[in-house]
């Protein structure tokens, strides 16, 4: 259980990605209630993509024992090396450039927004690669039903951590928020390409690494 619980924090921790923080703090802006259904919105989709990922190669592919196991590996691996390949490319592409400065046109669009697509922003928002993989990894778990389900707790609440933060601290300490959200808004807006590239290159060779040596061990 607890091989599975681990692997479900580093899948959680790198669904936190730094453009969805751009987000939800853009959507705080119409009031924490929007901040909170996209929250909401956002745990929705991680857990109807994880859920939905394993039960699709489950159905499609056969019994977790004798079919999918070893081709939802070959899933994550090329999903570990897409990420790698995309991260190393937009580095590349943006090298040089400088450091934006200026609110992306579409987020300021999210500055007046009602409960409603709050939500469906979350869900459109969410990271959807890691949670294909926690959903295959959950699939291909010899661990119990119910520790499956802790599993996929662990990666939705780790996942939400970085949108929820904000969101949480309104409703706690709406002054100490306030005062400081601009900050890390701006903060966040200056280094998302490098948080972003970071992420992907640290998170795809984590998933990538881990599917040759389950291949490697399965072969």
């Amino acid at each position: 259980m607890w091989p599975l619980i681990g692997a479900m924090v580093v899948l959680g921790l790198s669904a936190n990605e730094p453009t969805a923080l751009l987000v939800v703090l853009v959507v705080l802006r119409s009031g924490r209630d929007r901040g909170a259904a996209f929250v909401v919105g956002w745990m929705t989709a991680l857990a109807v993509v994880t859920t939905g990922a394993g039960f699709a190669a489950r159905l499609g592919l056969g019994p977790r024992r004798s079919g999918p196991r070893r081709i939802t590996l070959v899933i994550e691996l090329a999903i570990g090396v897409a990420m790698v390949v995309w991260a190393v490319w937009y580095r590349l592409h943006h090298r040089g450039r400088a450091h934006a400065v200026e609110v992306p046109h579409i987020l300021t669009r999210l500055t007046s927004i009602g409960l409603v697509p709050a939500f469906f922003v979350g869900v459109i928002t969410a990271t959807y690669p890691p949670a294909i993989i926690a959903g295959t990894t959950l699939l291909r778990s010899d661990a119990s039903a119910p520790a499956r389900l802790v599993g996929l707790a662990t990666f939705v609440v780790i996942g939400t951590l970085m949108v929820a933060a904000p969101v949480v601290g309104t409703y706690l300490a709406p002054t100490w928020t306030h005062a400081r959200l601009n900050a890390v808004f701006g903060w966040t807006l200056v280094h998302r390409r490098l948080l972003l590239t970071a992420i992907f290159i640290l998170v795809g060779t984590f998933v990538a690494a881990r599917a040759v040596a389950h291949l490697a061990a399965h072969h």
